[in-house]
């Protein structure tokens, strides 16, 4: 948390400037608006300079499939250019010393943040009076983002590996051995590997939202939403056709 405080006026001015490149009309809010806006914002979370900012960005996209490839398998494509991104991933942020936190940061934090602005603006696309409400009142996004989120993270499955012998459920689980976390109906606590990074994905998602509502006064669906097949973790969207809106002139 300390260190999305310290990266706030950052995040800040970074997202201003992507939202402000947006244009009204037709967009696919999952690749034209979330996906691009959570990569900015974790390039200023984790200090990315700014001339790697598109390399950066280029190489988070192809590691979209990444966290659901921990337990279903991608297609051959898709794996070779989650192995370019990661790998271009290490190479900018090589010079930081927190580099390998950094990566999970880079490919799980990204993927969250874009869920979580995904998730929300789906939920906000056939509420204009909530979209309206957050331009009078920007920290409503707090709240907006909080309530799209699942009560158990922002993933669907979790999968874990077992730190030291335990018995879960009668089943006896032994050092080493790979485990998968099936949240409850009424849902529960997120998985400890997620739980780190829910409060920076939040925080990209929320400033990225409160620049988005002041951006377009109106915002409605174009389409249906289209989720990922082989996306058992995340459940992702990656299509969500939407209008976005200039006040109306007369």
């Amino acid at each position: 948390r300390g260190a999305v405080r310290a990266a706030a006026p950052e995040l800040r001015r970074l997202t201003a400037g992507a939202v402000a490149g947006l244009a009204p009309g037709p967009a696919d809010l999952i690749t034209a608006v979330a996906a691009p806006l959570a990569a900015t914002g974790y390039a200023a979370l984790l200090g990315v300079a700014g001339d790697r900012h598109a390399r950066f960005a280029a190489a988070v996209a192809d590691t979209a499939p990444a966290v659901d490839a921990l337990l279903c398998p991608q297609s051959l494509a898709a794996t070779e250019r989650a192995g370019a991104g990661i790998r271009a991933l290490r190479e900018l942020l090589a010079p930081s010393e927190h580099a390998e936190a950094g990566l999970v940061l880079a490919v799980a934090g990204t993927r969250a943040a874009t869920d979580l602005l995904g998730e929300t603006l789906r939920h906000l696309l056939d509420r204009p009076d909530a979209w309206s409400r957050l331009r009078t009142d920007p920290g409503h996004a707090a709240e907006t983002v909080r309530a799209a989120t699942p009560a158990h993270g922002p993933w669907h499955l979790h999968p874990l590996t077992a730190l030291a012998p335990l018995e879960a459920a009668g089943v006896r689980v032994e050092a080493g051995e790979q485990v998968t976390f099936v949240p409850g109906p009424g849902g529960t606590a997120p998985a400890p590997w997620t739980g780190p990074l829910v409060p920076a994905a939040r925080a990209v998602a929320e400033e990225a939202l409160r620049l988005l509502a002041a951006r377009f006064p109106r915002i409605g669906p174009d389409g249906a939403p289209v989720r990922a097949r082989r996306a058992p973790v995340t459940r992702r969207l990656v299509r969500l056709p939407a209008l976005l809106g200039e006040e109306e002139t007369r």
